[in-house]
């Protein structure tokens, strides 16, 4: 039977460095607003510590777990070899990969070719056709550019290619 706790971890991993990315990617370069960047660092530094907390928490209850057990546990762990190999290829792991990819490539790319471009390869991993996965996209970031873009008059990160 899988530990929940394991499963805790790695979202709780995940959002840390999904906040790391975005607070130096995003939040640190701010020059204008020196106010607004120091309530972005307070929250920063109060998400990393609840974070650290509850990570040290769930492996102390972890460790307690596997000690009070009297037999030894054949399942795979998630600090050993196969168990990285099996995350990887987990769903989850793949679309927080994906995300992370895609916040990387907006200022680059543009939003609407990058999030076009992160729905697509998110369908084909869920086993869509490639050519529903392509139309879905391509829905998706007209009607976003539509809303936003047109009605709206809200601007999104423009890139290379749009």
């Amino acid at each position: 039977m899988k530990n929940p706790r394991v499963g805790e971890i790695y979202f709780l991993i995940s959002l840390f460095v999904f906040s790391l990315i975005y607070y130096f990617r995003d939040i640190s370069p701010l020059s204008r607003n020196i106010g607004s960047k120091y309530y972005f660092l307070i929250i920063f530094i109060g998400l990393i510590v609840i974070i650290g907390f509850q990570v040290i928490k769930n492996v102390i209850l972890i460790l307690r777990e596997r000690s009070s057990k009297n037999s030894e546990d054949k399942g795979i762990t998630f600090l050993s070899r196969d168990g990285l190999i099996k995350l990887v290829s987990n769903r989850m792991v793949f679309v927080i990969l994906s995300l992370l990819i895609l916040i990387y490539f907006i200022p680059i790319l543009g939003f609407f070719t990058s999030s076009f471009l992160f729905l697509v390869a998110v369908l084909l991993r869920f086993n869509i056709k490639k050519k529903n996965a392509i139309v879905i996209s391509a829905i998706y970031s007209v009607s976003i550019y539509f809303i936003f873009e047109i009605l709206l008059s809200i601007s999104f990160p423009k890139g290379i290619l749009f």
